[in-house]
């Protein structure tokens, strides 16, 4: 394998010209041996690649065309301050498990989105790898974008912004149990948690 970081030409090259490069060497490395992959090697999405396929399924009210080709975006490659935002919602007196929290939120994600907006989940659901696209009004105006599933096991699920959407980066929704580790908080201990990262 060629250095990618050293032209043949000796010129100097524009940010497209490296993005393009480094994107190649990342595709040319072998994958790893099964035995040194970890325990959860299933749950990220196994594609190797920086530009997104599109959805496997568009349905009516869906545009898949603002997806397709459209590289997904890293919380570095934004514009601005990065910052990140933690959404919570404590559920006292509840009696589910993390599990049972994240089980309905995957499979009613598309019910939880505000008035004018609209999920459209793959048909296989929330699974590392699928892409889901998204018809949103932020500040009034219609986009019509999608996000790809980074990362998907029971607690936990990770979407990831392709180009053009409003954020560029990560979405992390969770569920734990937060236990009241010093006398002087006011929660109970057990309380479920749902949260929702922003970065």
């Amino acid at each position: 394998m060629t250095n990618p970081f050293k032209p043949a030409d000796g010129q100097v090259h524009d940010t497209a010209y490296w993005t393009k490069q480094v994107t190649k060497a990342l595709e040319e490395l072998p994958l790893p041996a099964d035995e040194v992959l970890p325990r959860n090697a299933a749950n990220w999405a196994q594609q190797r690649t920086t530009t997104l396929k599109g959805a496997s399924y568009a349905p009516t009210g869906a545009l898949n065309q603002n997806v397709a080709g459209r590289r997904v975006m890293s919380p570095l490659q934004g514009f601005g301050q990065m910052w990140q935002k933690t959404y919570q919602v404590r559920m006292h007196g509840v009696q589910v498990t993390p599990t049972e929290v994240i089980k309905v939120w995957k499979e009613n994600f598309a019910k939880f989105w505000p008035a004018g907006n609209r999920f459209f989940a793959p048909l296989t659901g929330i699974a590392p790898g699928e892409v889901a696209l998204l018809r949103i009004t932020p500040g009034g105006m219609p986009l019509s974008t999608g996000v790809f599933v980074l990362y998907s096991d029971d607690e936990s699920f990770t979407l990831m912004t392709p180009q053009g959407h409003v954020f560029a980066g990560w979405i992390t929704f969770s569920a734990h149990e937060q236990l009241r580790l010093l006398s002087f908080l006011p929660q109970p201990e057990g309380v479920r948690v749902s949260r929702k990262d922003v970065l």
